[in-house]
């Protein structure tokens, strides 16, 4: 096919392990925690539970609980997590990045 000028700038593989707890009894029950680790050595780690709307807050709390345990410190910085192509772009191609970045395209305070 023809490529009309494009070609790949970026190659991600992403593998994708999950985690959730089967027992009632654990203060992570409903959680589940997904890893994405690339094949550039850049890991993005989620925690969801799905509540009602009367939960939000409590599991809102819950959550931050099981990810200061998982990482291990202060919980400064667990609400902004880069993501997976934008960390290659950082740190790989940081004219992409700063045309992403001119464009519009990137927002580099946005919570992901």
């Amino acid at each position: 096919p023809p490529s009309h000028g494009l070609y790949p700038f970026c190659r991600l593989e992403t593998k994708r392990s999950s985690w959730s707890t089967e027992a009632n009894d654990s203060p992570y029950a409903g959680l589940s925690v997904d890893l994405d680790a690339t094949n550039t050595g850049h890991t993005v780690g989620e925690v969801e539970i799905v509540c009602d709307e009367s939960e939000v807050e409590i599991s809102k709390k819950r959550v931050q609980t099981l990810i200061l345990e998982l990482i291990g410190n202060d919980g400064s910085d667990t609400n902004t997590a880069v993501g997976k192509l934008e960390h290659f772009l950082i740190n790989n191609r940081p004219e992409h990045y700063a045309a992403c970045l001119a464009a519009g395209a990137v927002n580099p305070d946005q919570k992901h």
